[in-house]
């Protein structure tokens, strides 16, 4: 039997306090299509005492209320509580999180914008992203994929909140909360092959965040911070041990043996073998 496991975090974005609500299995919701008219969907009904926010990032959906029937796509909805509705999706693999908002002075303008009926945003491919990431770590129990629920899901509402309050001031996790996992996924990669879009799924950072982080942190862009640490990686084995050229240019350099010769000859302005001999 698997049981679901309400859980919440609570985030603080700018002053603004959000208790986002998180079921073991979900934020995926509606796996199967349905048909506006199928009965089993009038026992859906429901309303919630918390804002209730859908991510339509495939196909469409249908979100049915009292007043009106609308379809969406590409969107994100926001319903605010003690709204009746149902919803069906034409296409499965869309979301869903339950949030409240913590009363305070920051807040008010915040809930004052969600109150006037359902909110409509555009989803965009960084929430889109941060949403499959999401999905990802919520099937996982360890200490390290809750705390990445708690950073993607700052970012979600972060994004929310900038789109509905454009002068409020921005959050951003801060660097460090990533580098070392970025930095960590490289080093121990360095035998193979792996590309930019690699580091992206494993550290749950989009391919534009990394770049940016590395440009910042290192003042260099991804390819060049991985070829020096190949490069590096390349000098302490030739330094410290008696492993053939060619083979150091394998593990260091894979599929790029004839770069390294190059790169080597130009960054250090002789060739691994005289390098070697003049350690």
């Amino acid at each position: 039997m698997n049981t679901r496991i309400n859980t919440s975090q609570l985030i603080t974005l700018d002053g603004i306090t959000l208790k986002v609500y998180l079921n073991r299995g979900t934020p995926k919701l509606h796996r199967n299509r349905r048909r506006p008219d199928d009965p089993a969907l009038l026992k859906a009904i429901h309303t919630h005492f918390t804002y209730e926010v859908f991510f339509v990032c495939n196909g469409a959906l249908q979100l049915i209320t009292e007043e009106e029937t609308h379809r969406y796509s590409r969107s994100i909805l926001i319903i605010p509580p003690k709204i009746k509705h149902y919803s069906f999706n034409e296409q499965q693999g869309n979301f869903c999180l339950l949030f409240a908002v913590e009363p305070s002075a920051d807040a008010y303008a915040l809930t004052e914008r969600l109150s006037c009926g359902i909110t409509e945003l555009t989803l965009t491919e960084e929430i889109s992203f941060y949403i499959r990431k999401l999905d990802e770590k919520n099937e996982l129990s360890s200490p390290a994929a809750a705390e990445d629920r708690r950073l993607l899901t700052a970012l979600i509402f972060n994004q929310i909140i900038e789109a509905l309050l454009p002068r409020k001031a921005s959050y951003r996790a801060p660097d460090s909360e990533h580098i070392d996992a970025i930095e960590a996924f490289i080093n121990s990669h360095l035998s193979r092959r792996f590309t930019l879009t690699d580091v992206s799924k494993s550290v749950a950072l989009s391919t534009k965040q990394i770049t940016r982080i590395i440009k910042k942190k290192y003042g260099m862009t991804f390819s060049a911070l991985v070829a020096d640490k190949r490069l590096a990686a390349a000098k302490m084995l030739l330094k410290n041990t008696n492993m053939p050229v060619r083979e150091i240019a394998e593990r260091t350099f894979p599929g790029s043996e004839s770069y390294f010769y190059t790169l080597f000859k130009k960054k250090l302005g002789l060739s691994p073998l005289h390098y070697r001999k003049n350690r």
